[in-house]
């Protein structure tokens, strides 16, 4: 097996994804769980408050123990939204919405411990943004923990 670095940057309308692995990657018998359009597409369904422009999504690969075929799989996702919309509706939904977005990109069954961290409130100077005051928010998957 050759070691390889892999980064592969996938435009997803006007967010982006980014797919890096650095890994012994024995050919292409790997398939990527949750690919980077229909990753976006669940956290804009489930955070519809969500900007886009800065969204990102990181993937790794996940064998170890599994029996399984390696896979490719989401790592964490980070997108920013209006800090108004946290504090007004997000903030109490947020354990639930969390819970949303791992049921619709993780398969049922598979082991996972997710963490999220938001950030403090920042001010982004994005002319296309109607409240530029923001929050990050990050969801870590923790898969096969």
């Amino acid at each position: 097996m050759k070691r390889l670095g892999l980064s592969i940057a996938v435009a997803v309308g006007i967010a982006s994804a980014v797919l890096s692995a650095h890994a012994e990657i024995p050919g292409a018998d790997m398939q990527v769980v949750t690919p980077p359009g229909e990753m976006t597409s669940a956290i804009r369904a489930v955070f519809p408050e969500a900007y886009s422009q800065f969204m990102t999504v990181s993937y790794e690969r996940q064998d170890a123990g599994t029996g399984r075929v390696p896979e490719i799989w989401p790592k964490d996702a980070s997108f920013l939204v209006p800090a108004s919309a946290y504090s007004n509706t997000i903030e109490a939904e947020l354990d639930g919405r969390v819970a949303d977005v791992i049921a619709r990109v993780l398969r049922p069954g598979d082991a996972h411990c997710e963490s999220v961290q938001v950030g403090d409130v920042e001010e982004y100077g994005w002319m296309a943004w109607p409240d530029k005051t923001v929050r990050k928010i990050t969801i870590t998957f923790g898969v096969a923990c």
